[in-house]
Parts: structure tokens; C-alpha cells; sequence
């Protein structure tokens, strides 16, 4: 529960957790949050936690947090959060864990810095993929978490490894949450048709950055296109920014294979961001 609440508070460190949580006020609440009677004064210290969290299995840890989003989502009261009142977003992105020289486990990725140089070295580190479920712009919690596996040995291919590991993660969350509508966002490592079709097998929606060369043909079909059709609308955000959106031509649309009736935007405001949509 400690290494829960301190993700939501946004604490870096179990050290730095122990030092805020060990207060009468918190630990009393924190038996209430858990539905036990209170057994001990004070929180266990970090290192203590360390130890237990070695000996759990991974599978079960995630199922521990399984539970926690089900019971949040049963709990209707981040329902304001759903995209067009339907759709849950879960962020996907990757985060390096661990980084040494030193030489780590089989399952461990590797790559070589300042190769054919006197100063060549090999950096050993971890690699995990996360889908952080969206309940309030401040408040993001883990729904499912895959490891990047280095399956041959060989030095990691960001892409292909990330794709991969993004694969398995689609398919675990599916099985855990089968009829809960999701809206997925990432960034354009995504941006293939791998990973539109398993979004369409699974009923999902999804939002992707678009980055310049991700899916380089139809990027500059679609540059082609834009030339000659005017197809603009401006609209005013939220925050009352104007904003042009594009609507993208049906022809790149029908070549990756979305049905006629479906639209897909690419939105850019002042900041110069941009987004790829499938929408209903």
C-alpha cells in the first residue's frame, strides 16, 4: 500500500517515503485504506519493503495492481476522464530502470558507447514498458507493465524490441480487461500497421504522435495531397488557444486498410504538436 500511495503522491524514493508516511494521521489511514485492524505503530522502513517486494512474484504484484484499477474504475468516480465519454486513456511509453557496467542477468539489454574508440564500453541496463491508466492530469496509475526482453543476446534495436514488448503488453491487457474501451496513446514508434490491426482485433481507439519519417511513404502522400485539397478547420481549445485541424484525405486512410466510414486527424496548435487519431 506504501509503494502505491507514494506513486499517486508523485515521491521519488521509498527513503523519501518512509520519511513522509511515518506520521500517527497517515498510518492510521493507511490501515483503513487496507481494511485491517492496525497491528504496528509505524510503516515498515524502506529497505524492509525491499526486501519483501524481492521475494513476491512479479505476476502476482501485477495482479495486486490489476485489482487496484478495477476497484477505481468500479468506483465511477474518475468517470469525467473518459475520452467522448467512453473511452479509458492508457498511455504507453518505455523507461530505462537500471543502467551499470557492470554485467546483469540473461534478460538483461546491452549496447556499446563510443564503439572502435579507446574509450568503448559496454552499458548493461533494464528496460520495462508501461500502460499508465489516466484518472485525473495529475493522477496516472500503472494498469500493466512488460518487460523488454532480450531474447538472442544480440544489442538492442530500440524499435523492433519495443514493438515486440508492446505486443505482449496489448495482449496481457486485453486478457485482464476484456471489455473495458480503451483509448491508447503513444508516441510514433507505434506508428505501424502491426499495431493498428491489433487495436482494431481488440476494439480499441487510438491516438499517436506523428513524427516526421514515421511511416515515411504515407507521410508524403499525404504532404502531396494536403497541397492541393484545403481542408483546415480552425477551433478554439479548451484553454481558448486557436488551432488549425487537418482532416486527413480518405485515400492514405483506405490504404492502410480503416473502413470508408472511419476519420483520422492530425491536429497542430501554436505549440507545433501534432496527433494521429482513429475515430469512430
Amino acid at each position: 500500500m506504501t509503494r502505491i500511495l507514494s506513486s499517486l503522491f508523485y515521491i521519488n524514493s521509498m527513503r523519501k517515503t518512509s520519511e513522509e508516511f511515518n506520521s500517527e494521521n497517515l498510518i492510521k489511514n493507511i490501515w483503513i485504506l487496507c481494511g485491517e485492524e492496525p497491528v504496528t505503530e509505524e510503516l515498515p522502513y524502506w529497505e524492509t519493503i525491499n526486501r519483501y517486494l524481492e521475494r513476491v512474484d512479479s505476476e502476482k504484484l501485477q495482479e495486486v495492481m490489476h485489482g487496484l484499477c478495477r476497484t477505481l474504475l468500479r468506483s465511477r468516480a474518475f468517470g469525467d476522464m473518459r475520452i467522448r465519454g467512453k473511452y479509458w486513456q492508457v498511455i504507453i511509453d518505455g523507461t530505462q530502470l537500471h543502467s551499470t557496467r557492470k554485467e546483469l542477468d540473461g534478460e538483461s539489454l546491452h549496447r556499446t558507447h563510443n564503439r572502435g574508440t579507446e574509450r568503448e564500453y559496454r552499458e548493461n541496463y533494464y528496460y520495462v514498458l508501461e500502460a499508465k491508466l489516466v484518472l485525473h492530469p495529475k493522477i496516472l496509475v500503472s494498469i500493466q507493465t512488460e518487460f523488454v526482453d532480450n531474447e538472442d543476446g544480440k544489442e538492442m534495436e530500440k524499435q523492433d524490441c519495443e514493438r515486440e514488448a508492446c505486443r505482449r503488453l496489448m495482449e496481457k491487457l486485453k486478457k485482464a480487461f476484456p471489455r473495458l474501451p480503451i483509448c491508447l496513446c503513444a508516441d510514433s514508434l507505434y506508428a505501424c500497421e502491426g499495431f493498428f490491426e491489433r487495436c482494431k482485433e481488440k476494439n480499441w481507439r487510438y491516438i499517436l504522435r506523428y513524427k516526421e519519417g514515421s511511416i515515411p511513404t504515407i507521410g508524403a502522400e499525404y504532404r502531396e495531397l494536403k497541397k492541393r485539397e484545403k481542408n483546415y478547420q480552425e477551433q478554439i481549445w479548451e484553454n481558448g488557444k486557436k488551432g488549425k485541424c487537418e482532416i486527413a484525405p480518405k485515400r492514405i486512410l483506405v490504404s492502410y486498410g480503416f473502413a470508408s466510414h472511419q476519420k483520422k486527424r492530425r491536429c497542430s496548435d501554436r505549440t507545433g504538436k501534432d496527433e494521429v487519431e482513429n475515430r469512430e
